[in-house]
């Protein structure tokens, strides 16, 4: 009697710590988005820049094989060209971003990224339809030097300004939250947003009707997505500084 009373007793306590872990996995998956609005919008922001710069690169490799046919120039070229980045890229992060953060604020340094792009894709568009961007174009074409330059903004704002812009508005979450958002934008989001700007590639890929020149049309969709979304970051951020110096 006390053997099967011991039984009952155990097995009534497997059950109940198999039903608290189900519990707590469906938790979890509950919460794979986050809950807090700010975290998502800078999830969002986030994800919108890393598929951004991944048609941006894409359209601009594709466009330098075609002015430089053998392998050697198109090496020589992109390591000149991943020089000037870099360099560029700590000149914004040492000057520029503490310059627009004190003269132009927060704002400023979420929102003015998506904007060059979208204005430098616009202008992408507009040169590519009028001179035309097919491989008897002789030398490095407007087309060609607009792409290289979003290709050299976008890796260049990636790299310092929209890092430390995240890690600015990432202080008006708690620790948990902040520790997943500046995580979540180094890993899996940049694994997300690859993904998707792939699958996006590929389908436009498959179809046979679609040109060089049809990319920066979704790159501008894309971009005006991500200013929008930028808008969207600031408001959410304003209302939780808001909130947080209502608090006691």
């Amino acid at each position: 009697v006390i053997q099967i009373s011991m039984g009952k007793s155990l097995s009534s306590e497997i059950e109940n710590n198999d039903h608290q872990d189900t519990l707590q996995k469906k938790d979890r998956s509950f919460h794979i988005l986050p809950e807090n609005t700010l975290h998502r919008r800078i999830a969002l922001v986030a994800l919108f820049s890393v598929i951004t710069a991944f048609f941006v690169q894409y359209s601009f490799l594709a466009v330098a094989r075609i002015h430089y046919s053998t392998m050697q120039d198109l090496a020589h070229f992109l390591g000149l060209f991943t020089g000037i980045v870099m360099a560029i890229a700590l000149i914004i992060k040492l000057f520029f971003f503490t310059f627009l953060i004190r003269n132009f604020r927060l704002r400023t340094t979420i929102i003015l990224p998506p904007l060059i792009i979208a204005f430098l894709t616009i202008a992408v568009l507009a040169t590519g339809y009028i001179n035309g961007n097919n491989a008897s174009a002789a030398g490095i074409t407007g087309f060609f030097i607009l792409l290289a330059m979003s290709r050299l903004f976008s890796r260049a704002f990636r790299e310092t300004s929209e890092l430390s812009s995240a890690e600015v508005l990432c202080q008006s979450l708690d620790h948990k939250q902040r520790f997943a958002a500046l995580t979540g934008i180094r890993g899996p989001l940049n694994e997300a947003g690859a993904i998707i700007a792939g699958v996006i590639l590929t389908f436009l890929g498959i179809i046979g009707s679609v040109k060089l020149i049809h990319f920066p049309l979704v790159l501008v969709i894309l971009a005006i997505l991500w200013i929008i979304s930028a808008f969207r970051l600031y408001s959410a951020y304003r209302d939780s500084v808001c909130a947080d110096e209502k608090r006691p």
